[in-house]
């Protein structure tokens, strides 16, 4: 599994994620990314063989990762 800046293990046994995405992030996801600059949010589930990755949102700036990381307690 790709590593996280940030993460918190979510009680459905997921991990919630602060970083930049990754190639094979991108791929276990179902969405299409033009532009990888920043920071995402996003969830991520199962094993390399079985991976879901599932991005909630586009972080824009400093402010905003740090207040998310506060809100979600990732560590």
């Amino acid at each position: 599994m790709d590593e996280c800046f940030l993460s918190a293990t979510q009680d459905d046994g997921s991990l919630l994620c602060l970083a930049p995405l990754t190639n094979n992030q991108i791929a276990a996801s179902d969405i299409e990314i033009d532009d990888l600059s920043g920071v995402y949010l996003f969830e991520e589930r199962g094993s390399d063989g079985a991976r879901e990755v599932r991005v909630l949102a586009r972080v824009m700036s400093e402010a905003a990762a740090l207040r998310i990381q506060n809100t979600f307690n990732l560590r």
